[in-house]
């Protein structure tokens, strides 16, 4: 059996292992596979998030920046500020209550597990004392 000879662009100059020959191409092809997807993170942001992860070159370390400059929940004033909405929230005349459950059920998941978290006996009050009075409200 003949072998056959490897492609000239792998060679091994001067004894190189075939690794390290190799190695500056997968370098290469790492560094643009990485690149892909923090060009996709980056091209979703806004300008006023892009602030947050300009000079990041690694798509985690984006990610994990952007998930804890974007949480709204993450600080106490945006959580407060979060229950008084829930706290001031009424069914808009005219909206079916549908769109005003939805907008109680976004605030309830966003405050969930913090400090401010709103327990469930709050939520029913809360929709027993602001439901439109041509509702009947039995306990």
């Amino acid at each position: 059996m003949e072998r056959e000879e490897e492609p000239e662009d792998l060679r091994r100059p001067n004894n190189f292992t075939r690794n390290v020959v190799l190695a500056p191409k997968a370098n290469k092809d790492y560094k643009q596979q990485k690149l892909q997807p923090l060009s996709i993170i980056y091209g979703s942001c806004t300008n006023a998030i892009k602030v947050h992860i300009k000079g990041t070159d690694d798509p985690i370390e984006a990610w994990k920046e952007l998930k804890a400059c974007t949480n709204t929940a993450n600080s106490s004033v945006r959580r407060m500020a979060l229950f008084r909405k829930f706290s001031t929230l009424r069914p808009t005349p005219g909206q079916p209550l549908n769109t005003y459950f939805a907008e109680l059920l976004d605030i309830i998941t966003e405050l969930a597990g913090s400090e401010e978290a709103v327990p469930d006996m709050v939520l029913k009050n809360h929709i027993y004392m602001t439901l439109p009075s041509t509702y009947a409200v039995t306990i």
